[in-house]
């Protein structure tokens, strides 16, 4: 945080302008935009919730003089993958008809000893969702008439302890990047002393060594997926593409 917010001024101060400088924090619902905001008020300025799209619509909030920081609703992509979007928590559990999907794509990616650990869970085989809903369902009562399993409310509790933080999990880089094209890009725009990058991530690394180990074994271990990576650096290449072609005009 005052990495960036030393970015925020210093460009600020560049600027030949007596008007406040607008930043727009844009991104995915519920990843933290308006937290980053009260981080850089030092005050809560603006409301958070875990439940995805509370923010409805954008706010401004003077950060200083120089600087007007907009909170902006979240932003899912129409051609954005449905779990991927789940597991992002984009969308409130409970509005959700079939949950059991974006489980699967949590057992195809996540080693099952971990998730046996978690919720003290007899075995079951990597990527069986209707085993794992069904061991959930009994564990915490989710049960119809029969004695049959209630599956997609097994599927919500997990989503709801996924996305509130109950499942703690990391993921690696992926060890081929050979798909990425070509290198990181600077915008000529920010290639000057208000956007010193390097400074920025020195200064990251300081507060990264100072914070205390964790074990690994704590944390599920969320497989990282090259195409979606891939996927990712295409949509960064088109928005700089799109950034040159209105320069041009």
């Amino acid at each position: 945080v005052e990495a960036l917010l030393g970015l925020l001024k210093n460009y600020s101060r560049s600027l030949d302008i007596k008007t406040a400088v607008s930043v727009g924090i844009i991104g995915y619902p519920n990843t933290g935009k308006s937290s980053l905001i009260n981080s850089l008020k030092r005050t809560k300025a603006v409301g958070t919730s875990p439940a995805a799209g509370f923010t409805k619509q954008m706010q401004e909030v003077q950060l200083d003089k120089h600087i007007r920081l907009l909170d902006c609703p979240g932003i899912v992509f129409d051609d954005s993958d449905g779990s991927s979007t789940l597991l992002r928590n984009c969308v409130n559990p409970d509005d959700l008809e079939d949950p059991a999907s974006a489980i699967s794509a949590v057992l195809d990616r996540c080693p099952p000893e971990q998730l046996m650990s978690l919720y003290a869970l007899p075995r079951f085989n990597r990527g069986d969702a209707d085993a794992f809903l069904g061991l959930v369902a009994r564990k915490f009562g989710k049960v119809k008439r029969g004695g049959i399993p209630d599956k997609a409310s097994a599927a919500r509790v997990v989503l709801r302890d996924w996305n509130s933080g109950k499942v703690p999990y990391f993921t690696a880089p992926p060890a081929d990047d050979a798909h990425l094209a070509g290198e990181a890009v600077i915008l000529p725009s920010m290639a000057s002393e208000a956007f010193d990058v390097e400074s920025m991530m020195t200064r990251d690394a300081e507060v990264l060594d100072a914070l205390p180990a964790q074990d690994a074994l704590d944390f599920v271990a969320f497989d990282s997926s090259a195409a979606r990576a891939a996927g990712g650096a295409d949509a960064a290449a088109a928005i700089l593409g799109g950034e040159d072609e209105m320069d041009e005009e």
